[in-house]
């Protein structure tokens, strides 16, 4: 149970993690020149991905989710974000 655990903690301190990042990665870049749906898409991101994480790391340290399916969640959310601040970074440098 406690690799379980530790799974559950990295999940969060990833999230965080990358939040921080694209915190300090998109904030000076856009600032309030970008348009409205990008500054409001970088805020829902920064809100997202750390309740997402909580959520995985909750299942997972309760036992609803086994490791492996938790990985496999986790990654796919971790793809899906790279995927999603790729869009919105484009549509910032516009």
């Amino acid at each position: 149970m406690t690799a379980t655990r530790l799974l559950a903690a990295a999940y969060v301190i990833v999230a965080l993690g990358a939040v921080v990042g694209l915190w300090q990665f998109w904030t000076p870049r856009c600032n309030e020149s970008c348009s409205r749906w990008i500054v409001v898409s970088m805020y829902a991101t920064f809100l997202v991905v750390p309740a997402a994480a909580l959520g995985i790391a909750l299942l997972t340290w309760r036992g609803r989710l086994g490791r492996n399916r938790s990985l496999t969640i986790f990654g796919a959310c971790a793809l899906g974000l790279l995927f999603w601040s790729a869009f919105v970074t484009n549509g910032a440098a516009r």
